[in-house]
């Protein structure tokens, strides 16, 4: 009915609908499947609320740039635990398309890590919060391998991953 083709989706798909609590595996044989009933309590997880902007405030400034709202995200889909100070931005329009990142898409950054070429930087050029890939400087060869900073850009943190919501 699934369409899957290989054990490894199934078994991709068991460990979602777990995560979940809709299904309990039990540990008394590989193909025993328990359905939940009310004295079951799912297995907790680490949340993350992240503030979520359309424009990010200058950090240090006190600017009352008000967040519209909170992302939670499980440590599992991150992949990492963010730093204190982390925000997620969502994305005004598709200038990044060609990194794959679309507009409404929301950018989770770290305002504390130290950016490096190639990394994707939320920043503020003239008030306004962008998205910008930072380069490599080729120009010469002991600033081969530093990144090249574009002029009148300042850098609000380093993009960490994107969420993508599907309809």
């Amino acid at each position: 009915a699934f369409l899957i083709r290989s054990p490894n989706g199934v078994v991709g798909h068991l460990l979602a609908l777990e995560a979940k609590g809709y299904i309990r595996r039990s540990k008394r044989g590989s193909r025993q499947i328990d359905l939940p009933g009310e004295e079951f309590e799912p297995p907790r997880t680490s949340l993350y609320n992240i503030p979520l902007f359309t424009q990010v405030p200058a950090p240090g400034t006190g600017a009352a740039v008000k967040a519209e709202g909170y992302i939670s995200l499980d440590k599992s889909a991150l992949g990492f635990e963010p730093l204190p100070g982390s925000f997620a931005l969502r994305v005004p329009d598709n200038s990044m398309r060609t990194s794959g990142i679309l507009a409404g898409d929301i950018a989770v950054a770290e305002p504390d890590s130290v950016p490096r070429s190639g990394h994707t930087l939320v920043a503020r050029r003239k008030g306004k919060t962008i998205l910008v890939k930072l380069a490599k400087d080729n120009g010469s060869e002991s600033g081969a391998n530093k990144p090249r900073t574009p002029p009148a850009l300042e850098i609000l943190g380093v993009v960490r991953t994107v969420v993508r919501q599907l309809p």
